[in-house]
């Protein structure tokens, strides 16, 4: 059983002391008087037992407790360490495993990403046959779209059918071009070209700036 505990000043060793070599005093007060004596710290009840018996042996003549610990410290009990159940250990163990892999899949993410987007490239797999797909699909819809808009201006110019198929076959031509074209900055976005291209202007027009500053204060200072 934990109890409050008093520094053993030098008040209280004097006490103790005291206890010790006092008649009257009970021998087993006088034995635990001795066993604290060179301890740092006392019980409080101990302490206030062999204090009452001294007190006692001098005819109620003093001394006082709280006059003797008054440069003594109080040690209070640490607190009892508080016993976790099982049920408990078990789910901290689980959200320590669970802040772990949150931790390494953060820590890992962008190279699981940049692995996903190389593999992507090399093995383009469904989704790249799907966007192939898509793209052939569109470009032959926009071809025959542009062919009858083309054809019917041919209509309108020309009486000839082979002029009007003419026109056609260039409302074709203009559709592949333009698709040809919409592939190019496609690619060309997708490889981080066109989007490095703003950031190196940039940078340059922020250099040409900071040279002319420097120029402009050089000749100021001259």
């Amino acid at each position: 059983q934990q109890t409050v505990m008093l520094s053993t000043s030098d008040g209280i060793r004097e006490l103790l002391r005291e206890a010790q070599y006092t008649p009257g005093v009970s021998r087993n007060v006088a034995n635990s008087a001795a066993s604290f004596e060179n301890e740092p710290a006392i019980p409080f009840r101990r302490a206030q037992e062999i204090c009452t018996a001294l007190r006692n042996a001098k005819g109620g003549d003093g001394p006082w407790l709280h006059q003797l610990a008054k440069d003594s410290r109080v040690v209070l009990p640490s607190p009892p360490e508080r016993e976790k159940s099982q049920e408990l250990k078990e789910r901290l163990a689980k959200l320590r495993k669970e802040q772990e892999e949150r931790a390494y899949q953060k820590l890992v993410e962008d190279i699981t990403r940049a692995e996903a987007a190389a593999r992507q490239l090399n093995y383009p797999g469904v989704a790249g046959y799907k966007e192939s797909l898509g793209f052939g699909l569109n470009t032959v819809v926009v071809s025959a779209v542009f062919y009858l808009v083309f054809n019917q201006i041919g209509k309108r110019l020309f009486t000839v059918p082979g002029m009007q198929a003419l026109c056609g076959v260039v409302g074709i031509f203009l559709a592949m071009s333009m698709s040809t074209a919409v592939l190019m900055i496609r690619s060309m976005y997708a490889e981080g070209s066109l989007r490095r291209r703003p950031a190196a202007q940039r940078g340059s027009r922020t250099a040409r700036v900071v040279s002319s500053g420097r120029a402009a204060a050089t000749k100021k200072t001259q």
